[in-house]
């Protein structure tokens, strides 16, 4: 990273040696009270280091180094961490203030090499600015013990808040694969919901929100991202895929907020570059099961938001894949809803359940029975009541929070899943509004009042969205527009405005057609608030059908000339600028992939 770079990003705390010499004497403090440690050769980068499942931005920990205190009471918080060897060694860490004749250890830790993943720290620094003072960082080898390579990761220096002054907080939640029509608050009978639906009737939420992409990858680029497909340049292949662009996390670390992830280490890992500007990521388990796991994942993210929040203002995007394939009867609650849709009559449920059998029954190869579908739908919603109610503990835990007032929650879901017999069954394969149509909802008290808006919007607003809100100007244009005017009141109606997504990928349908696997189906949809028009290349086919109640907008040529300029980036009006990109589903070179990632996202059914 060029030393440009770190001066701009100069939020991020404090910035740490690659190279470790000798530590300059005296530290520049940053004028916010963040920190700046530097070498003889000036100040350098961290860069990301994977260790157990999460990143953290770090640097080794081989010689002392030192910072100059703040002159402001705060915290101190970092990670330390062991790269795993044989046989095991460790390190005493330690963090040292010096000031005058005061010397005091705040912190010591050995951690040890064969237990994986980075150990968190907090820390109260006091306020000694009447004398000179040095934070010194040291790690040591520990008698006796083998060799280890050490890290600092993700140091930061975190002000004590000012009287009065509120920085609000960002909650991102993403419940993958949960289509809106499986809600009960979207007219689900047979679904129990009932927290997600009360969160949406608290919240500001949207009726006809929609991804731009049938799958986790592409679509959280786009959320994250605020451009469509057409504009990040991320598709679905695996082999290539990598987000490039800024993202939410690049303006939030901008205004110094701690940037912190909990997922469940597949499509949203490091590996795809969801990484990007986060302090904290944890990519989930590298051992164990394969299948989603919101209680785990909702429980870590709780306990960092009781532990380190107070400090804030963070964004925290917390990420589970519960109700993605392999469907999994999680308890007997999950399992009375699943047998009261479809009770099981087949041995082998657990095998049809699995995430493979999408690809078979796409293709043709291995249809599934009527009775099959509908069982692996049933259990799909009982996953939901698991879901439900693993979600609404989340919620109830963070509005027991003292911060809980000046925190903004966003809920969505990146796509949901189909359950054709007669047609497709999972996601990826089409562009049907049940995979499409996802719930979207803005919380934060006192700012956003409960309300609900019908026409279409896109997952593409989030981002701009939640800039407004929370006010961060950025002169950045994006394909998305805020919704900020609707969800605190200002407005009641935003003026009409297409919303696009697209499929480039549809394994299924390729080979069902006797073309290769990764052939390009080039399909397209725009939902307006009257119409639904839908083009495909592989097949060759359009389709429209208007919403009812509304009036019509557009004939099929006039939808054709929309998806025209959304591929070509021509504008097809003044309000949002489409940009000029090719759509480059083939890139090079490929981009590496962790083991771990690559076997979780094949037990997810996804081909390589």
């Amino acid at each position: 990273m060029a030393l440009t770079r770190i001066l701009n990003l100069c939020w991020c705390g404090l910035l740490l040696s690659a190279s470790l010499g000798k530590v300059a004497a005296d530290a520049a403090e940053h004028p916010d009270g963040m920190l700046v440690l530097s070498t003889s050769s000036g100040v350098v980068a961290t860069t990301k280091v994977r260790l157990g499942g999460a990143t953290r931005d770090a640097v080794g920990s081989a010689e002392e180094f030192v910072a100059k205190c703040p002159s402001e009471a705060g915290a101190l918080v970092f990670s330390i961490g062991l790269a795993p060897k044989e046989p095991t060694g460790t390190l005493s860490f330690e963090v040292i203030l010096a000031a005058g004749d005061d010397r005091r250890i705040l912190v010591r830790d050995e951690p040890r090499s064969d237990v994986a993943g980075w150990s968190d720290h907090r820390i109260e620094i006091p306020n000694v600015a009447s004398q000179p003072c040095k934070l010194r960082f040291r790690a040591t080898p520990v008698e006796g013990s083998a060799p280890v390579s050490g890290y600092w990761g993700s140091v930061r220096y975190r002000p004590a808040p000012e009287p009065g002054v509120n920085r609000p907080n960002i909650i991102l939640i993403s419940l993958d694969t949960l289509g809106a029509q499986y809600l009960e608050s979207f007219g689900r009978d047979e679904t129990s919901s009932r927290n997600i639906d009360r969160f949406l009737e608290r919240s500001f939420s949207f009726r006809r929100a929609y991804a731009t992409y049938p799958n986790t990858l592409v679509s959280h680029a786009s959320l994250f991202s605020g451009l469509y497909p057409s504009s990040h340049g991320v598709y679905g292949s695996v082999r290539d895929a990598r987000v490039e662009v800024d993202l939410l996390s690049t303006f939030t670390r901008r205004r110094g907020y701690v940037n912190v992830a909990f997922t469940e280490n597949a499509f949203v890992s490091s590996d795809f570059g969801f990484d990007q500007d986060f302090d904290w990521y944890d990519n989930g388990p590298d051992v164990g099961s394969f299948l989603g796991d919101a209680a785990d994942t909702f429980g870590k993210a709780g306990d960092w938001l009781e532990r380190f929040g107070a400090d804030g203002p963070f964004m925290l995007f917390v990420h589970t894949y519960e109700v993605h394939t392999p469907y999994v009867v999680r308890d007997d609650s999950s399992r009375v809803i699943a047998d009261r849709i479809q009770p099981a009559g087949e041995k082998l449920e657990q095998r049809q359940l699995a995430a493979d059998i999408e690809h078979l029954h796409n293709a043709g190869f291995r249809r599934l029975s009527n009775d099959q579908v509908k069982r692996r739908e049933a259990v799909y919603i009982g996953e939901i009541d698991y879901l439900d109610r693993t979600f609404g503990k989340f919620i109830d835990r963070i509005e027991r929070l003292p911060f809980s007032a000046q925190t903004l929650i966003v809920v969505f879901a990146d796509h949901g899943d189909e359950f054709d017999p007669q047609g497709a069954i999972g996601h990826g394969e089409t562009l049907n509004d049940v995979v499409l149509h996802v719930p979207l909802a803005f919380h934060w008290p006192g700012l956003v009042s409960p309300g609900v808006y019908g026409p279409p919007v896109s997952l593409v607003d989030v981002l701009p969205t939640v800039l407004d809100l929370v006010d961060m100007s950025e002169n950045v244009s994006f394909d998305g527009r805020t919704l900020a005017p609707l969800v605190t009141g200002e407005s009641s109606v935003l003026p009409d405005r297409p919303v696009f997504a697209e499929l480039q990928r549809a394994a299924g349908s390729c080979v069902a057609l006797r073309l290769p696997e990764r052939c390009l189906v080039g399909r397209f949809v725009v939902h307006t608030a009257g119409q639904r028009f839908e083009s495909s290349m592989i097949p060759h086919q359009t389709s429209m059908r208007n919403v009812p109640g509304v009036e019509p907008e557009l004939t099929s040529e006039g939808f054709e000339r929309l998806l025209a300029a959304y591929v070509t980036g021509a504008p097809w009006n003044s309000e949002v600028p489409w940009r000029p990109r090719a759509i480059a589903v083939e890139k090079a070179p490929a981009q590496a992939i962790d083991d771990v990632t690559r076997e979780r996202l094949e037990a997810l059914g996804y081909d390589f």
